[in-house]
């Protein structure tokens, strides 16, 4: 059926541009709903053609997601669509069969434990209150966390985001913590002491409330003190990787010895500390506002990191951690096949095996 692929082939590169009409869009859905979702494909494009096939009515759905990738992503996924496309005809006599795999983006959640113990799974709660601490409430409304009151004594809570989940926390005296996929937070549910301390590990982005009679205090890892001054401000610190990184964004923040002023970011690795002024804070606090940010050429591990924690994936390379680097911006509620379609040209091949994303070095 040549005359049909053409015509489907069209209206997909229409979709793409931005210029499909809606009643082309509900033939391409249409035409997509109709199809037979085991693809036949050669060996060479069995993982991310098949899997790209299977995400083609979403990414319709979702077009203005998609289109607000970098030029070289939404080039890529143009012409795999097409290919997509395509497979469902060119190769309908070839030997294997392609089973479709995807794995979801992350999303909001994680585990709550109170003062006593008790825990509270926040990946779906109802709005309201959740619980009553020492006269403090726990309020859950518009998906996040707030605690509210003074409270009578002190009493901690830990609220960990494992693999696949982030969340939003409003601490008692209206300070922000957004906390990315495998972090944890402990706080008191009140702050009634000359200070506010709170414990993190992984990642979190701090909206810090001033206050000249209360200083705020981060620990990190427990062992890397921030001192913190009324301010926005972000601390990277997985303990799966070798550094401590800290950006301001505005206001001030005292990390051991160096103070740190907005448009200011201190790395500290293996006992060496290196401040950079006037970066880019916008990568810094990329995940918290929905994306990935590869900017100025990031390393093939710390991409794969990145990717591991936010889809819940285990990475495999198989023949050792390449030298590639990658450069862009991914919105993080892509599905991971969408991700890895991105990255088809780097020079790198991807196979997806249930959740274990296996790697290699593509050969010329």
């Amino acid at each position: 059926m040549p005359e049909e692929k053409d015509y489907y082939q069209e209206l997909a590169d229409k979709w793409f541009q931005g210029t499909i009409t809606d009643t082309e869009r509900l033939a391409l859905e249409q035409w997509y709903q109709q199809q037979d979702l085991t693809v036949h494909i050669p060996p060479s494009q069995a993982v991310s053609e098949a899997a790209h096939a299977a995400r083609m009515l979403t990414n319709i759905r979702n077009r203005t997601k998609v289109r607000s990738l970098n030029y070289w992503w939404a080039a890529a996924a143009s012409v795999a669509v097409l290919i997509g496309v395509a497979a469902f005809y060119k190769y309908k006599t070839t030997a294997i069969t392609a089973k479709i795999t995807d794995v979801a983006p992350g999303m909001n959640g994680g585990m709550l434990t109170l003062a006593d113990g008790s825990q509270i799974s926040l990946d779906s709660l109802r709005e309201g209150t959740v619980t009553t601490q020492q006269g403090v409430q726990v309020i859950f409304k518009n998906g996040q966390i707030s605690y509210q009151g003074s409270g009578n004594s002190v009493a901690y809570n830990n609220i960990t985001t494992p693999a696949g989940r982030q969340f939003h926390i409003v601490l008692a005296d209206g300070t922000g913590v957004w906390l990315n996929a495998g972090s944890s937070i402990t706080f008191p549910t009140a702050f009634n002491g000359p200070d506010r301390t709170v414990k993190v590990a992984g990642e979190a982005y701090f909206e810090v409330q001033a206050s000249a009679k209360q200083p705020f205090y981060v620990q990190v890892n427990d062992g890397y003190n921030i001192q913190v001054l009324g301010t926005r401000f972000n601390v990277h610190a997985y303990k799966d990787e070798n550094y401590i990184q800290t950006t301001l964004l505005t206001g001030a923040i005292k990390v051991k010895s160096q103070l740190l002023k907005p448009g200011q970011e201190l790395t500290e690795s293996k006992g060496q500390e290196q401040l950079l002024s006037d970066i880019d804070t916008t990568q810094a606090v990329a995940w918290k506002n929905g994306q990935f940010s590869f900017k100025g050429g990031t390393r093939i591990d710390e991409v794969m990191r990145q990717l591991a924690r936010w889809y819940n994936i285990e990475i495999v390379y198989e023949d050792g951690v390449p030298d590639v680097v990658f450069a862009g911006d991914m919105q993080r509620d892509l599905s991971l096949m969408q991700v890895i379609r991105g990255m088809d040209d780097m020079g790198v091949s991807f196979t997806l095996n249930g959740h274990q994303l296996l790697i290699r070095k593509q050969t010329k």
